[in-house]
């Protein structure tokens, strides 16, 4: 869809301050890996008249935000009218943790596998992680970016994550991105399984702060997606 695993795990990474939770870590009784499926389900059941990937100013920032942990999204790179690189400025609370993914992938069955390769898998589940990694691109054919006040996040690549085993249940609502953009009757996909890169931040000190993510899937120094954040923490 819209958007291997990490060689390496990078150590504790800050940027100008900012703590960012390393893979394998959790944060307020939370994964990485489960952040990813609710984070992936945020997204893609949202209308997309409201869908905070198609907001380019961050009217719909709040939306649907609860818990801990506050989700920020990127674009569908301009599949449905929105800009390919939003400009949103937000106010979220202090204290709550940000999880943002670079780009995300989804694949479930019947409808969204297209993988011949992954034909001969005899499992389902074993289906659609083969699907998923098929469409999952690799260095050199993708770059990343990620910017916080001003510092850019290193090591991206090892911020790889996959759905945990077993995956997860897809929720496909009226008017969202699978049933509007793509023809998907409304209901529940499972198991489903999201894989793509993902940023956790431990909560930013109150004040004005900027995050900016973008994914460019020809290496071409043209970012395809992503969006640029003015947050104020307070």
């Amino acid at each position: 869809m819209f958007v291997v695993l990490a060689a390496t795990t990078p150590a504790s990474a800050t940027a100008d301050g900012v703590a960012i939770v390393p893979p394998g870590r959790t944060l307020f009784g939370k994964s990485y890996n489960q952040l990813g499926d609710e984070w992936t389900n945020w997204v893609l059941r949202e209308p997309l008249a409201t869908n905070p990937a198609t907001d380019n100013d961050g009217a719909d920032c709040a939306r649907n935000q609860s818990g801990k942990v506050w989700f920020l999204a990127g674009t569908f790179g301009g599949l449905f009218s929105e800009d390919v690189i939003a400009n949103r400025t937000c106010t979220i609370p202090a204290g709550k943790a940000i999880f943002t993914a670079i780009t995300t992938f989804v694949s479930f069955g019947p409808e969204f596998l297209n993988a011949p390769p992954c034909d001969a898998v005899k499992t389902p589940l074993g289906q659609i992680r083969c699907d998923i990694n098929d469409d999952v691109p690799l260095q050199p054919n993708l770059g990343l970016k990620v910017v916080i006040d001003g510092k850019a996040v290193r090591d991206l690549f090892a911020y790889r994550i996959q759905s945990p085993p077993g995956g997860y249940a897809l929720e496909i609502t009226p008017g969202s991105p699978f049933n509007a953009g793509y023809s998907i009757s409304p209901g529940v996909r499972t198991p489903a399984v999201s894989d793509g890169f993902y940023i956790l931040l431990k909560p930013l000190p109150p004040g004005v702060h900027t995050i900016s993510t973008s994914a460019d899937f020809n290496a071409d120094g043209i970012p395809d997606q992503g969006a640029n954040y003015t947050l104020t923490v307070q």
